[in-house]
């Protein structure tokens, strides 16, 4: 408890802040770079789920085009993301602003991943669980499969760190994380983590 309540919240703000300090030449060429390419519209903000249902902002780099163009046909998600878009995804670049949701203690470096709001409504008893800690940049469901997992092995993977949360297992995320980024899924650029669809209000 003392780990979860004092510990690791304020080991994440340390590390967020010496991150934030390290990476701020990336973070100034990233933003001008994005002020260029996408005409000052720098970040992507979501509406996302965090501890206690609590809702919040997310904040990563902006990597896709307008949904609805000039054209006004809705273009796809795979249609929508730029070159730039991809790099800063194959390199997981875009998600850097979310050291200020670190910052913020809105998220953790490691829990369960936020998720939309309109979700709540699909999530069984057990499966709320996923709020009873912070929400994190990686997770257990991450390193297990990722984008590519069905929604009851995401959600049975948060539920099970929620349950064993411990220093020790959060320094073996991060370190399997890291291997993962060393070694990044190709077809992972293309995945979204809020792209789930339900046939029925309760999934089984």
């Amino acid at each position: 408890m003392i780990y979860q309540k004092i510990i690791k919240p304020t080991a994440d703000r340390v590390v967020a802040i010496i991150l934030l300090l390290v990476c701020s030449p990336i973070l100034i060429i990233l933003i001008m770079i994005q002020a260029l390419a996408y005409r000052g519209n720098i970040f992507y903000r979501q509406a996302r789920v965090g501890y206690h249902q609590q809702p919040f902002l997310i904040f990563k780099f902006t990597t896709m085009r307008p949904a609805h163009p000039q054209s006004g046909v809705r273009l796809t998600d795979k249609a929508r993301i730029t070159k730039l878009g991809e790099v800063l995804r194959k390199t997981h670049l875009d998600e850097l602003p979310q050291l200020y949701n670190i910052l913020r203690g809105e998220m953790s470096f490691v829990g369960p991943r936020p998720l939309l709001p309109a979700y709540l409504a699909h999530y069984t008893f057990t499966e709320q669980q996923r709020h009873d800690v912070t929400a994190g940049l990686t997770g257990l469901a991450q390193i297990n499969g990722g984008q590519s997992l069905a929604w009851s092995k995401k959600m049975a993977w948060d539920v099970w760190y929620v349950r064993h949360q411990s220093f020790r297992l959060d320094m073996y995320i991060l370190w399997k994380t890291a291997q993962k980024l060393l070694r990044p899924d190709p077809q992972e650029v293309f995945h979204h983590e809020t792209n789930y669809t339900f046939k029925s209000k309760q999934l089984k």
